[in-house]
């Protein structure tokens, strides 16, 4: 994309011009979270009168990219629509610039659109349609619309279609380029579906094989690798190893908006942990709840509000006090996405079945997705929470 001193300024007085200036190095420098995400929804703004439409388009797609990694995914189909609207309007020189650019905040785009249980069925569908005609268009491998095409069927109920593309993700060549995951992300969704599927070893071979070449390591890695990794560790008996890769991720994630996305895995790493003989595991995994049930008010969507309570019911269903109280005040009915009751010291057993409650509903709404002929939310997360495994 172009650089801030690229940007044609001249059409404004010198004033307006300073004042541009100063926003758009505010947003460049930002870290990404809230004021990032203002900032460059301020400059949105102000571009929509410069009659520039590859300035718009520079700033939706700035923007998408701080809803992205800000913690506000959910609001990323509303400047990506927009964004794709401008970029079909472009001659196709001007196409080939941008379309790495779109190319990847296609893939979080869709991702939005199936975190959130009121977007129906037939939109998912036409949604996909059009990732794979851009796909067709624009790059080399389809390797990224494969992984796609899996996690829609996947949600939509429809397992042999959903292994079908997970087999064609696996067989199509990787594209070098923005196209496609970075190898470490990459392995990520292949270590998730593998564990998924029960093929729990080969999840594991997968994962160490991804963590040992560091040279392939983005800025999310090794962390995020780890986390993925850490379910898969202690099933397999590798709890030295989890217990390592806990302690190198969980501090990233502490106290953060961004961090509650992985909320769920380190809930289910205290679970098994404890599961596994080590109690005090359960004592810490409380205690994190209990710190970090404020963030609770930003999970940037849905789903990943649904699998952090579902996780966190695991862990304080297999809490050996359950009588025991917590000492917290929280407003349920403050939550994003659901309306819950509110917690005033209750007893571990309590905070359990709050968390249960809040799956149930959002489990119900995934499973009334409109279109939907093949529910499977409510039973998926039923067995998960009341059906857990212990690792031996």
């Amino acid at each position: 994309m172009e650089s801030p001193e690229s940007f044609p300024y001249d059409r404004e007085s010198d004033e307006l011009e300073t004042s541009f200036v100063e926003l758009l190095m505010r947003a460049r420098n930002a870290d990404y979270g809230e004021e990032q995400i203002l900032s460059w929804e301020e400059l949105v703004g102000k571009t929509r009168y410069m009659n520039d439409d590859e300035l718009l388009l520079d700033a939706l797609v700035e923007l998408g990219d701080a809803y992205t990694y800000g913690g506000e995914l959910c609001q990323l189909p509303t400047s990506f629509q927009e964004a794709r609207i401008i970029f079909e309007t472009l001659d196709l020189d001007q196409q080939a610039d941008w379309a790495l650019y779109l190319g990847k905040q296609y893939k979080y785009y869709l991702t939005a659109l199936l975190d959130h249980p009121d977007t129906p069925v037939a939109i998912l569908h036409r949604e996909l349609a059009e990732l794979r005609d851009f796909w067709s268009a624009h790059a080399s491998s389809m390797k990224e619309y494969y992984l796609r095409a899996y996690y829609v069927f996947r949600e939509l109920g429809d397992d042999p279609a959903a292994r079908e593309a997970f087999s064609l993700w696996l067989a199509e060549p990787r594209e070098e380029g923005s196209f496609s995951e970075c190898p470490s992300c990459s392995a990520i969704h292949h270590i998730n579906a593998l564990y998924a599927m029960g093929d729990t070893f080969d999840a594991v071979s997968v994962g160490e094989q991804a963590l040992s070449q560091t040279e392939d390591f983005c800025s999310a890695q090794p962390e995020n690798l780890y986390l993925s990794m850490l379910e898969p560790w202690i099933y397999a008996g590798e709890v030295k190893k989890a217990r390592r890769a806990h302690r190198k991720t969980l501090r990233r994630d502490l106290h953060s908006r961004i961090g509650t996305e992985f909320y769920s895995q380190h809930f289910m790493y205290y679970a098994l942990m404890g599961m596994r003989g080590y109690k005090f595991q359960y004592h810490i995994g409380v205690m994190f709840f209990v710190s970090q049930l404020p963030y609770w008010l930003e999970m940037e969507s849905p789903r990943i509000l649904m699998d952090s309570a579902a996780a966190a019911a695991i862990l304080l269903r297999h809490y050996p006090r359950p009588s025991r109280r917590l000492r917290l005040k929280f407003s349920g009915s403050s939550l994003p996405w659901i309306i819950s009751t509110d917690l005033e010291n209750p007893t571990v057993a309590e905070a359990a079945q709050w968390c249960v409650d809040i799956v149930e509903k959002l489990a119900h709404r995934f499973d009334s997705r409109p279109g939907l002929t093949h529910p499977h939310t409510v039973v998926d997360m039923r067995r998960r929470i009341f059906d857990t495994e212990i690792p031996s």
